[in-house]
């Protein structure tokens, strides 16, 4: 009986662990303790002309916002958007 309580006390000993390992190394432990949280501030920024600039090349040309944010003409090579139409969405 002693015997059977020790081996089932490592049994047990090494599902735990391996459910411990295998949690870290495949989806981490944030789903099981919650998101990071920081505290909220009331910082403002002023929409000033260089930082409007800066937001339109890093939708234009760095992250590709334009791409997928924009209709198509799917009728001509390359499918073109449309002059005007860009950051319309993808309803023509």
């Amino acid at each position: 009986m002693r015997l059977l309580r020790k081996i089932l006390g490592y049994g047990f000993l090494a599902i735990l662990t391996l459910a411990i390992v295998g949690i870290s190394f495949t989806i981490g432990w944030r789903p099981v303790i919650g998101p990071k949280v920081r505290p909220l501030t009331d910082r403002k920024f002023q929409p000033t002309p260089e930082r409007l600039a800066r937001g339109g090349y890093l939708a234009e040309s760095v992250s590709g916002c334009m791409g997928c944010h924009s209709p198509h003409d799917w009728l001509q090579h390359d499918a073109p958007v449309p002059a005007g139409k860009e950051g319309y969405g993808d309803k023509n």
